[in-house]
């Protein structure tokens, strides 16, 4: 765990320049915005598995049921997790907001 003195020097810069008003401010913007690019990188990926396929993810878990190749089985694989992650980033994003 990060020690609170370090944690002060790393966020007292941002407040003596003025662009935050506090280190919890400071933390909850840095937070807010690392959340929203962990929400924005899987859904991304999501996005591109979707353009690949021209399907949703649940349609293609059904389109290569018992026929699927290892490529197929692969990026299965990597979808699922990029859905449950997403999915994980944005109720902590909602449950910092």
């Amino acid at each position: 765990m990060i020690k609170q003195n370090a944690l002060e020097n790393l966020l007292k810069p941002m407040i003596l320049n003025g662009l935050y008003k506090d280190e919890i401010s400071a933390l909850k913007d840095i937070t807010i915005f690392y959340v929203q690019s962990k929400v924005k990188q899987y859904s991304n990926q999501i996005q591109e598995f979707q353009k690949k396929y021209n399907l949703t993810f649940d349609e293609f878990t059904k389109s290569i049921k018992n026929n699927a190749s290892m490529a197929m089985e692969d990026d299965w694989l990597d979808w699922k997790i990029s859905v449950e992650m997403k999915n994980a980033w944005t109720l902590t994003l909602n449950e910092i907001l």
